[in-house]
């Protein structure tokens, strides 16, 4: 519960008293990070932020990325959505993590691990780039990625 003069802080953009809550899941889609008690008022990205500095805090694998919602700038290992675009969320209705663990029949497929050494040569030009720079960067990124998708589904359905 909250009282008295932390009251207005709690209140979200509708004017409801709620609190901010950042969930992580792996491939299984079993939560492996957990962080709540922000006040509804509070930005995505501030809890992302204070997620990711905690000694114990948030950890993104080495040459992987947090997938997010569009309340969050596209940064180096995050990829947000497109604002405005809807995606199939019934292709999502009825995951659960207990369903997950109990019938594991649309499991990811294992990917090819990256080269280190393109890794480590990102990471020293990381040190020398702007935040805008790499918000840039993390647009084509997710650009390319979107049309590559676009470019499978339009050459599988003339191929049918």
């Amino acid at each position: 519960m909250v009282l008295g003069l932390e009251v207005a802080s709690y209140r979200d953009r509708h004017g409801k008293i709620s609190q901010n809550v950042l969930v992580a899941c792996n491939f299984d889609l079993e939560f492996v990070y957990i962080l709540s008690g922000w006040e509804g008022s509070a930005h995505d990205s501030k809890l992302l932020h204070d997620a990711v500095s905690r000694r114990n805090g948030l950890k993104v694998p080495e040459g992987k990325f947090f997938l997010v919602d569009c309340g969050f700038a596209n940064r180096r290992q995050i990829l947000a959505l497109f604002q405005g675009v809807r995606y199939h969320l019934q292709d999502f209705a009825g995951l659960h993590n207990f369903l997950r663990k109990e019938c594991c029949s649309d499991e990811f497929p294992i990917g090819l691990e990256d080269d280190e050494s393109e890794d480590e040569e990102n990471d020293d030009e990381l040190g020398n780039q702007t935040q805008e720079q790499q918000r840039q960067i993390a647009n084509a990124w997710r650009a390319g990625i979107a049309t590559n998708m676009w470019t499978d589904v339009v050459s599988d359905s003339i191929q049918r």
